[in-house]
């Protein structure tokens, strides 16, 4: 006990009390899981205690996960026990804030009396609404560290927001006095040279700054059989006179003692301090370095993509001119088919009324081709370029003797006779295309 009446007293103070409306207890169990089974337990076997006391259930104020009665590993579905032959505890207590309502923000507004609205949405909207006459009893069942009490999301109430709390309700006069229970490890260190003095405040811990505290069970006839995991009775652990340290075990250590493990927590935490600003600092430090490096490889990034991109404009542009070159030798080569295709039908067009005289003169000189060509030859002027060309090819050769032919005479040009006195060979073949 840190300050104050015996434990006892004011527990039997708080117990003996009337329905005036001056009488308050928060319970709070800070743990979740049936592993934690002990501290749901407990709470449920302070509200008993409470109710059987006196205190109106209007006055009370309950914060547990719940999930504990009904958990699949519970041997009594829907119960609670907190000794080995115990009655349920479970059965009748209100679960005004449950599951993730068990927090810090509503453990603190329902402490101080406030924020009603916002904790009607979270829950029953039940909180300690006191006066300056009102005797509070708190009961934290949880986990804790130095200075620290966890809730069951993880939260963590420490020692200086509680003491502002505290000194808050002091200054607003809504207290006369307040009695806090607090069971979980290292709960000492939640008051030891924090609680100040003056204010009317007991605190009983389940251990020193220093210790752990450890789930302790009161036996029947010193069998614990299959309840061994079910820890803690309240009655017998909370209404004994003395200081309860460790797990019923009553040891209190000097202030010497006390002091030095407290200035060794207090150099240690120093020491951590200045690791973590080394240890933040070199990290500041790495961080600066990476983005530098981020930075530049961002910059290289963004000039290796502008050369990509001029490479690839440079072979989009290349692949655009030879379509444009090779559509352009398309048209040219279309342009001079077309052209090819219209000389063709020119020819075609030309020819054909040409065929038609030429079967007509066929016709003419009864079937006889041989007519028609020399015909065609002498129309055609044919016979006279060939004479040009003979002549000419003659003449070039300046020969010294003529050749005369009347067409009938008797030699062949070499003084010899032929058949019907005309020469042989090709001058009688143009002989007879004369004659025609």
């Amino acid at each position: 006990m840190i300050e104050g009446k015996p434990t006892g007293r004011i527990l039997q103070e708080v117990k003996e009390s009337k329905p005036t409306g001056r009488k308050w207890a928060l319970l709070v169990a800070g743990a979740q899981g049936y592993s934690n089974y002990r501290h749901q337990a407990n709470i449920c076997n302070a509200y008993q205690l409470l109710r059987g006391g006196g205190l109106l259930d209007e006055n009370i104020v309950t914060m547990m996960y719940d999930d504990v009665a009904y958990h699949q590993m519970n041997p009594r579905p829907g119960t609670l026990i907190n000794s080995s032959s115990g009655i349920d505890v479970y059965n009748g207590v209100p679960r005004d804030y449950v599951g993730e309502a068990v927090n810090v923000d509503n453990l603190l507004d329902v402490f101080l009396g406030r924020n009603q609205i916002a904790l009607a949405a979270e829950g029953s909207s039940k909180m300690i609404d006191s006066g300056p006459e009102a005797t509070i009893f708190i009961y934290i069942s949880t986990h804790g560290a130095p200075q620290k009490l966890f809730m069951p999301n993880g939260e963590v109430l420490d020692a200086d927001t509680l003491q502002a709390a505290i000194n808050l309700k002091f200054q607003q006069e809504h207290y006369k006095s307040i009695l806090i229970f607090v069971e979980s490890c290292y709960s000492g260190s939640m008051f030891y040279e924090i609680l100040q003095p003056g204010m009317n405040v007991y605190a009983i811990t389940a251990c020193n700054p220093l210790e752990s505290s450890y789930a302790y069970y009161c036996p029947v006839n010193g069998a614990r059989r299959q309840f061994k995991n079910w820890k803690i009775n309240f009655s017998k652990l909370y209404t004994a006179r003395d200081t309860i340290w460790r797990s019923g075990i009553p040891r209190k250590p000097d202030d010497a003692e006390l002091q030095r493990e407290v200035e060794l927590k207090k150099a240690l935490s120093q020491t951590e301090k200045l690791k973590a600003e080394y240890l933040s600092k070199a990290s500041v430090e790495y961080d600066v370095q990476v983005q530098e490096a981020n930075c530049e490889l961002c910059k290289k990034q963004k000039q290796a993509e502008a050369v990509l991109f001029g490479k690839q404009n440079s072979v989009e542009a290349q692949k655009l001119a030879a379509e444009a070159q090779f559509f352009a030798q398309q048209q040219a080569a279309d342009g001079e088919l077309y052209t090819k295709m219209k000389e063709a039908e020119g020819m075609v067009a030309a020819a054909e009324p040409q065929g038609v005289n030429i079967q007509r003169l066929l016709q003419e000189f009864d079937g006889n081709d041989t007519s028609l060509r020399d015909y065609l030859m002498i129309s055609g002027g044919m016979f006279q370029e060939v004479a040009k060309i003979n002549a000419s090819a003659v003449q070039s050769l300046q020969p010294m003797i003529s050749i005369w032919t009347n067409g009938d005479g008797s030699s062949a040009g070499n003084g010899s006779p032929t058949e019907d006195g005309l020469a042989t060979g090709a001058m009688k073949e143009i002989a007879k295309v004369y004659k025609m």
